[in-house]
């Protein structure tokens, strides 16, 4: 619809008009991807020009166009840079984070006191973990080389009384100073949730404390990335570009095979094509052929006595292509959720 009339406002547009695009009196600013499908219906499309745009001003028309499209270019390299996304493009294979990149938000909230500011670069979910870009920057002069974030994180909806999983380590990138630093954080829960709050307490240097008097709280709902879901019996699924997880209904013994942390099951992605990728509980205890997977998985226990498997993928998945999970002999089918 965008392309649509963007095509007609060229089209209509007089010598006058043309002359202050032209100038550089009127810009346009589009999301990302309209450039791709704009250039194809205004630079492809067989009679896009109408018969009256004549001789000069039907190539002043077309430079114009090229012109915009040129700068879409650079607007979105820009928007790239200036946005916390461009964290996650550091991070991530190429491939993954295409299938990212329509589902990561960026410059989500800041907060500030005397001491610091903490602002939330970027986040992207997939129902039950978060994975997110923090930054923190000194506001009185001082240092947070070696320095942890003192941090509580809260979900909603949450699992009960159960807290969600966090770990926190260190972002190594090129933007870091001695003032200003940034933390990969992940947070995970059992519960499917919508909001993350942050609630920095003050910061941690070695084994010193600095608690601020004014604690900073960084709050933001996310939407979720696309899932397909499954069921058999007391077994459900989700999965997501980022991964998956299954809830099983085996007890939690801290003497069984469960202790290991490791699945002890084979777990296997069908894909439309026939197809299967995945591996057995050997391979989910063979750290190099996880690597070569690119899978991350643990089987744990969840606040019933049961236990639940995750999978993260470092090689994200496109679920158009996926029809079902095999677990040992069973073949669970997928669809989407919602």
């Amino acid at each position: 619809m965008m392309e649509k009339t963007l095509q007609d406002l060229f089209d209509s547009l007089d010598t006058q008009e043309l002359d202050a695009l032209w100038d550089g009196e009127l810009t346009l600013s589009l999301p990302g991807g309209t450039r791709r499908r704009l250039a194809a219906s205004l630079l492809s499309a067989p009679g896009s020009t109408p018969g009256r745009v004549r001789g000069a001003r039907k190539l002043r028309r077309t430079v114009l166009i090229a012109a915009v499209l040129a700068g879409l270019l650079l607007v979105s390299a820009l928007a790239l840079y200036l946005s916390g996304a461009r964290f996650f493009r550091e991070l991530l294979p190429e491939e993954s984070y295409r299938q990212a990149e329509d589902y990561i938000f960026s410059e989500l909230c800041t907060a500030e006191n005397e001491s610091c500011r903490a602002v939330l670069e970027c986040a992207m979910r997939d129902g039950h973990y978060c994975t997110m870009i923090l930054s923190l920057e000194r506001l009185d002069g001082g240092s947070l080389e070696g320095t942890l974030p003192e941090l509580d994180v809260e979900v909603s909806p949450a699992a009960g009384r159960l807290r969600p999983g966090t770990a926190l380590e260190w972002l190594e990138t090129a933007e870091n100073t001695a003032e200003k630093r940034h933390y990969l954080l992940v947070c995970k829960s059992i519960a499917q949730y919508e909001r993350v709050e942050l609630t920095l307490r003050g910061l941690r240097t070695g084994g010193e404390q600095e608690l601020w008097d004014e604690p900073l709280t960084l709050s933001a709902a996310l939407t979720s990335a696309p899932t397909l879901s499954g069921a058999q019996g007391d077994m459900q699924l989700t999965l997501s570009p980022f991964g998956l997880w299954i809830d099983l209904s085996e007890e939690w013994e801290g003497t069984n095979l469960l202790s290991s942390g490791r699945p002890f099951h084979t777990i296997r992605l069908v894909y439309a094509d026939g197809m299967e990728k995945g591996a057995t509980a050997e391979e989910f205890r063979d750290r190099q052929r996880m690597e070569e997977l690119g899978w991350g998985a643990e089987q744990m226990p969840n606040n019933s006595g049961r236990s639940y498997i995750t999978i993260r993928f470092t090689f994200f998945e496109d679920l158009s292509k996926i029809t079902a999970v095999r677990i040992d002999d069973t073949l669970i089918p997928l669809q989407k959720t919602g």
